[in-house]
């Protein structure tokens, strides 16, 4: 079926893989695409509506080596204007928190768009869990027990991120701007391996943080590694 574009946010700016990792996690995008690759323009989809016949998606692509496109498009019923209205203010939030330019929003707003208020990733923390063992590198992970904790835990690669240390993502809860839950995974040469499971303003069930670290400490056990400590 077709789908029908709602918005179409254009924006200018250079993006390395570390700041595209950040513009797909603060957006909750699943990673598409390869920067390297001339060829690949979609970089990244979140399905907000995915059933049979009626699809509401939000995707990245590339228009040029410093032009990018965000745009959101559906079939089946319209979505509500809150739904819509959320989205783009989450697009435009993200776009300032990279100093990204908005070039052109289409179609043009109404009315005036409110200044953007700068997406940020949760950071406050309802779980930190320090895994030991796995074989390092120059004080990196190797990359087969990264991918065994990656994978078991169902997380988002990144290569660093824009801290250096940022290797995986998943939201266990995407609400925005104030109450999302993100599993992140790190892995720093100086502090070593850790998974952290970070809020906003609204700190999780303790029955989603128990059910996190036995989630952890199984990634582990199939990693090869053991967990050190599980602090809240």
């Amino acid at each position: 079926m077709t789908m029908e574009p709602i918005f179409d946010v254009q924006l200018e700016g250079q993006l390395d893989q570390p700041r595209l990792d950040r513009l797909r996690k603060l957006l909750n995008l699943q990673p598409q695409g390869r920067l390297t690759d001339t060829e690949d323009a979609s970089f990244g989809r979140r399905a907000l509506r995915d059933v049979a016949d009626e699809w509401l998606w939000l995707d990245l692509w590339r228009r040029n080596e410093t032009g990018w496109s965000v745009r959101l498009t559906f079939t089946g019923p319209r979505p509500a204007h809150p739904v819509v209205a959320q989205c783009l203010a989450e697009v435009l939030g993200a776009a300032a928190a990279l100093g990204l330019a908005v070039t052109r929003i289409w179609p043009a707003p109404a009315e005036p768009v409110p200044a953007a208020r700068r997406r940020e990733l949760p950071t406050g923390r309802a779980l930190s869990v320090r895994l030991a063992g796995g074989e390092r590198s120059a004080g990196r992970l190797a990359t087969a027990n990264l991918q065994a904790l990656q994978g078991t835990l169902g997380l988002h690669r990144e290569r660093g991120g824009l801290t250096g240390t940022e290797f995986g993502w998943r939201y266990l809860r995407w609400a925005p701007p104030d109450n999302s839950v993100l599993l992140q995974l790190f892995d720093d040469p100086d502090t070593g391996t850790q998974v952290a499971l970070l809020f906003d303003r609204q700190p999780p069930p303790a029955e989603v943080v128990d059910g996190c670290r036995q989630e952890v400490a199984q990634a582990a056990e199939r990693a090869g590694m053991t967990t050190t400590a599980t602090p809240g």
